[in-house]
């Protein structure tokens, strides 16, 4: 675990998470639901159940992908918590205009291996918010060439999804580095209009014209 020193972003600066770290700590179990694991109203990404995944023999290749995964964190100076069992990181970032959580997740889903990113905004939209924050994230999506916004209907939960297929083996750490540094520049260009339909008098249209992507020399 890195304790000192930042990832040296620009703009965006990891900082610590009050989670179980790399000391091989215990944590209090969390309940399962459907492949999501909830710990009181906050809820993360876990591996798929067995019954989804039998025909993939994915016990060495699983733990291979996070030992990656954990190097390439460290060799990016990052300050994360491990959950080994379930196969996924967790992180905070602060950004422009606000500070999110980050999840990367190593384990198995239907069709096999998969390294699946997140950047999940403290964020719970309000019922009568809901239609417009659903045009937003449809005009968001519309022509984005990687990953995707989501949200829970139910909650009003919003998060940003950049993900790859693992099936073929390895991946190189330039590709990790693709998906993590962009999603973090996508979560960070639309936090702002987020919060703004969610909770203010800002429009699909507005927000839409508040993002700006960061500069890629700044997220690296």
């Amino acid at each position: 675990m890195r304790t000192g020193g930042g990832n040296e972003l620009t703009g965006l600066i990891a900082i610590p998470v009050h989670e179980q770290c790399r000391t091989g700590a215990n944590h209090e179990p969390l309940a399962r639901n459907n492949g999501m694991v909830e710990n009181g109203k906050e809820k993360t990404l876990s591996r798929q159940s067995p019954g989804k995944a039998t025909s993939f023999d994915d016990t060495s290749c699983g733990q291979n992908f996070f030992e990656r995964v954990a190097q390439w964190l460290d060799s990016n100076d990052l300050e994360y918590s491990e959950y080994p069992d379930r196969q996924f990181f967790s992180m905070r970032y602060a950004g422009d205009s606000g500070d999110w959580r980050v999840v990367v997740d190593v384990g198995v889903g239907a069709n096999g291996p998969r390294l699946l990113i997140y950047s999940i905004y403290p964020v719970r939209v309000p019922e009568g918010r809901r239609p417009a924050m659903a045009e937003l994230v449809t005009r968001i999506n519309w022509g984005l060439p990687v990953g995707g916004f989501e949200m829970d209907w139910s909650d009003g939960e919003i998060r940003i999804r950049t993900s790859m297929p693992l099936e073929e083996g390895d991946f190189a750490d330039k590709q990790l580095g693709h998906l993590y540094y962009g999603n973090l520049a996508l979560a960070n260009s639309y936090l702002a209009g987020i919060y703004g339909v969610a909770f203010g008098d800002v429009s699909p249209e507005m927000a839409m014209e508040m993002a700006q992507i960061p500069e890629k020399e700044n997220l690296q």
